[in-house]
């Protein structure tokens, strides 16, 4: 089982307990959606999975108010300007 695979289940727990502590459109949770995304884009076949986390995490940080370069840097893994 690869890294990925072995982060999945971890991520998971991530995202609901982020859920639990914060709410669920708190700015962290769509950070911890992101990070659960990245992971599951390596996974053979769950492409859509992937998107629907960066979906969720995407929709939570623009209704936070995050500036789009925050939200353009978590999905692409950069240090916004």
């Amino acid at each position: 089982m690869d890294d990925s695979a072995r982060a999945e289940p971890l991520l998971r727990e991530v995202v609901e307990d982020v859920r639990r502590l914060y709410g669920l459109r708190h700015p962290q949770v769509g950070i911890a959606l992101n990070n659960l995304g990245n992971a599951v884009s390596d996974l053979e076949g769950r492409l859509a999975d992937a998107e629907a986390a960066y979906q969720e995490s995407i929709s939570i940080l623009r209704q936070s108010g995050a500036p789009s370069a925050v939200v353009a840097a978590l999905l692409f893994g950069v240090t916004p300007i």
